[in-house]
């Protein structure tokens, strides 16, 4: 099944990520998109404005593999990654010490960011009121974190008798699991209302955030004490980690009457170090520039074999020292750089259909190789279209004007990547779904020639007269992206709607 999502990353990016499943035990894996952007030609984006240059420098690409979903009630099932972690430290022969160790550190973090998305949905479901016995399921978070938190625990004598206590990793993640269980126990109590509201209007935030930015420390005189005993028990139980962090780890925790800048600067740090297992590096590669020389170098060739012919025709009919040989050799030369400019723009023209704009190699850990990209880059004519994608393109209209008189400029990024069979190990060993591609776009260059955001109207009032009105100026950009699968093409379209500020919203078409 394609899963494919397109949000707003601020108001001047947008983002799209595509899951990419590893199946087939082994063989190799292949994505081809094409996305096509429709865009208005009021916004004046065309080859002498917007070059392939800046839409690079607009477009971070990247590839990290996808977090695993156990739910809190599944963490401590044999194939959860507690008990492959245990599992790990049990099995001392299977693996080198080098190995180990690599595979120590990358479970440990894939059990903290997995645990972390586990107890992420759980707030959720209680934030959203999806229960019917608040306290018990209170009592059930309390249970199963806290046995969570025991096991791993006591992996430490089993990890430094396997040799790997000296490893950072391990108290990295004892901190890490502590920190996420007292964030989401509190926006469990500030979800059921058991926390003063007063005391918690400014530090209240959307339920979804993979990272807790405040946590109330020691409490002020006049504070609000929960008012049910399943919240004065999960408030005495998020105490007790704040402790353990404070007096065990000896850590910083946050306050209240604070800045805590220091909390959140280590813990910025902290979930970059985790989220390290995820991401793979990406890095250029050089051969494409090497055949687009080579190319230009066989234009000049040509056009300098056709300047040197003229020069030995003419020289031996007139001499090498008369003004017949000199204009001779001035109108070759006009003509060798004009014939030179023309064979390395239709050199080019006809290499981009084998070589790519832009080829990287994903690695894993600096070192291992498990795929190549390859992207393209290109202004195209409605002509050169693939039929499904502009039946799509003319099928839903707001406006009818709209599709009687469409002037657009249209812009074709290609993105074909290729996984080899080690990604599938590393697939399995961080208990991932596959592989996320992540595209983010900036829409900087699109809003540089935009009307102001708001135009002057006018309108009618209910009871007689008039008055002044305004009214959003917005611009719409459509996007289609073309997956081309073995079993044929899927495609997915998705509205921008843009104004002077910025990205306002984005629909899903189809």
């Amino acid at each position: 099944m394609l899963r494919e999502i397109c949000g707003i990353h601020d108001t001047l990016q947008f983002e799209i990520k595509h899951i990419l499943p590893l199946e087939g035990g082994g063989r190799r894996c292949r994505s081809k998109v094409e996305t096509y952007f429709f865009i208005p030609s009021s916004l004046c984006i065309n080859p002498d404005t917007f070059t392939r240059k800046k839409f690079f420098k607009r477009l971070k690409s990247y590839v990290r593999l996808c977090i695993p979903l156990v739910p809190l009630h599944r963490f401590l099932d044999e194939d959860a990654p507690l008990c492959m972690l245990e599992k790990l430290l049990a099995d001392r022969h299977l693996l080198t010490p080098k190995e180990r160790k690599e595979l120590f550190e990358d479970r440990v973090k894939i059990l903290c960011l997995s645990f972390n998305r586990a107890l992420e949905a759980w707030a959720g479901k209680v934030h959203h009121g999806r229960t019917d016995a608040p306290e018990q399921e209170v009592d059930d978070f309390i249970a199963r974190t806290r046995e969570v938190l025991q096991r791993y625990r006591a992996m430490q004598r089993q990890a430094e008798e396997a040799g790997l206590g000296d490893m950072p990793a391990y108290g990295y993640g004892d901190e890490y699991l502590s920190t996420i269980t007292a964030y989401y126990g509190f926006r469990a109590l500030d979800s059921l209302g058991a926390i003063d509201p007063a005391q918690n209007a400014t530090n209240k935030e959307a339920v979804g955030k993979e990272a807790p930015n405040k946590e109330p420390g020691d409490k002020k005189p006049g504070d609000k004490e929960p008012g049910n005993t399943g919240a004065r028990k999960l408030l005495d139980y998020i105490q007790a980690e704040i402790d353990y962090r404070k007096h065990v780890l000896h850590t910083v925790v946050p306050r209240a009457d604070g800045d805590n800048e220091l909390f959140v600067h280590r813990w910025s740090m902290l979930k970059k170090y985790m989220s390290s297992a995820l991401f793979l590096d990406v890095r250029k590669r050089r051969d494409t520039e090497f055949w687009q020389q080579a190319a230009y170098s066989v234009a000049a060739a040509v056009a300098m074999v056709f300047a040197t012919g003229i020069a030995f025709i003419w020289q031996g009919r007139y001499g090498s020292l008369s003004m017949p040989l000199f204009g001779a050799l001035v109108i070759a030369y006009i003509f060798k750089d004009r014939m030179k400019d023309y064979l390395k723009a239709r050199m080019a023209s006809g290499l981009r259909r084998f070589l790519s704009d832009r080829k990287r190699t994903i690695f894993r850990n600096f070192t291992t190789a498990i795929g190549v990209c390859k992207e393209t880059f290109s202004f195209i004519n409605e002509s050169a279209l693939p039929k499904e994608v502009a039946a799509l393109r003319d099928k839903v209209h707001m406006v009818d004007i709209s599709a009687a008189f469409r002037l657009e400029t249209i812009i074709c990024y290609r993105k074909d990547m290729e996984l080899r069979s080690s990604a599938f190990k590393i697939v399995r060993n961080c208990f991932s779904d596959g592989l996320l591609d992540i595209s983010r776009i900036g829409v900087h260059d699109f809003l540089m020639y935009m009307d102001e955001p708001e135009e002057q109207l006018y309108a009618l009032k209910d009871g007689g007269g008039y008055i002044k009105a305004s009214g959003n100026k917005v611009y719409h950009m459509n996007i289609i992206r073309r997956h081309i699968l073995d079993k044929g093409t899927v495609c997915h379209r998705y509205r921008i709607v843009l104004d002077r500020n910025g990205i306002k919203r984005i629909e899903k078409l189809r």
